[in-house]
């Protein structure tokens, strides 16, 4: 056997760590750094949903529309208002019969209760609805309902529903 000099010994030993290095590499650091780099895309997705989301919800925020109390003396307007949206979506009014004001559950609040009866189909009874939930003025809720088909067969309903328009003691000047 042949001595090996000092300079080869040592070259096989830098050799063998080298190799030993880039074998720990492959086997470990390697896998490591993909699944890294896959949860880097992960949160970059992530990261992007967020910022459109925090983006849909800004917008909204500048685009709702404060409800208020009606003032009592512009309780007709108010009503004015609400059957020219029935109108829109060709609901026909038959009747509109303001209650008496009523104290609201919690003050300083009050209740004008509004007997309605009007004709009209499913959908456009459910647009008129949906008008009252979207509008951005009036803060108005739906008591109560009863609807029924005007006649056997016919698409048309009559529907009778009491709407509570929520007014203040305030009063505008005239």
């Amino acid at each position: 056997m042949m001595k090996l000099k000092r300079e080869q010994s040592v070259g096989i030993a830098l050799g063998a760590a080298a190799g030993m290095g880039l074998g720990l590499y492959f086997l470990l650091f390697n896998p490591l750094i993909g699944k890294l780099n896959s949860a880097g895309m992960e949160w970059s997705a992530v990261e992007s949903k967020l910022l459109r989301a925090h983006d849909s919800i800004s917008s909204l925020e500048l685009m709702a529309v404060k409800k208020e109390l009606i003032v009592e003396n512009e309780l007709s307007r108010a009503i004015d208002e609400l059957t020219r949206q029935g109108r829109t979506k060709d609901v026909n009014f038959v009747s509109i019969t303001p209650g008496q004001i009523e104290a609201a559950k919690e003050p300083p609040y009050r209740v004008c209760p509004l007997n309605i009866e009007i004709e009209s189909t499913y959908e456009q009874l459910a647009g008129f609805l949906g008008a009252l939930d979207e509008s951005g003025k009036n803060i108005i809720t739906v008591r109560n309902f009863n609807m029924a088909p005007i006649q056997e067969g016919s698409e048309k309903i009559k529907t009778t529903l009491t709407l509570n328009m929520y007014i203040s003691g305030k009063k505008n000047a005239e």
